[in-house]
């Protein structure tokens, strides 16, 4: 269940970011949920994990900040201590993870909405952006987005549902992984999945 919501955040957030670099972070996020919503709704009737794969490469991916969700996932410590090999090659095993995993339960998505709220501090070097994912059965999900502005442009670096930090599951997940094999352990049962 929150997999799918994490999931639906993601894809809304995502999609448009290119063409919203200079809009407000919140402004960004409402239109980039609107063709979001647009694009799950034009597939639905063949919508599927590969199709849900393929929005995700082509056009979310390219405005995520992967480098400090790849850092702020394994955490300073491991990340100092990589190579620029490893750290592409880590980069690349998590974003296919978070591809996988993303897809599956967005492959079912059934109408849902999202409702943006207003930002307390948009001049804020990181600003967090505020939603609700309004279901179909009327639950309500809140959702939380992390931004950073990376080469002119603003992009996702983290988001929460429910209070629970994408980039904290996934750190407490590594944690034990890291310490008994460190980032090339890691790696290798990335890949692995």
């Amino acid at each position: 269940m929150k997999i799918k919501a994490y999931c639906l955040s993601f894809l809304f957030l995502l999609s448009t970011l290119t063409a919203l670099a200079d809009a407000a972070p919140a402004e960004m996020l409402k239109q980039v949920s609107n063709q979001m919503l647009s694009e799950l709704n034009k597939n639905q009737g063949n919508i599927n994990k590969q199709v849900v794969g393929g929005i995700i490469n082509r056009v979310l991916l390219p405005h995520v900040d992967l480098e400090t969700m790849s850092r702020s996932v394994v955490g300073r410590e491991y990340w100092a201590k990589a190579t620029p090999a490893e750290r592409e090659e880590f980069k690349r095993a998590f974003t296919n993870l978070v591809i996988k995993v993303y897809a599956a339960p967005l492959s079912t998505f059934n109408g849902e909405t999202i409702e943006f709220k207003p930002m307390r501090d948009s001049a804020a070097a990181r600003p967090q952006v505020e939603s609700v994912v309004l279901r179909k059965s009327g639950q309500r999900i809140p959702v939380s987005y992390r931004l950073v502005q990376s080469g002119g442009a603003w992009k996702v670096y983290d988001f929460s549902v429910e209070g629970i930090s994408m980039i904290s599951s996934y750190r407490s997940q590594f944690d034990s992984i890291l310490q008994q094999k460190g980032l090339a352990g890691l790696m290798n049962r990335l890949k692995a999945q």
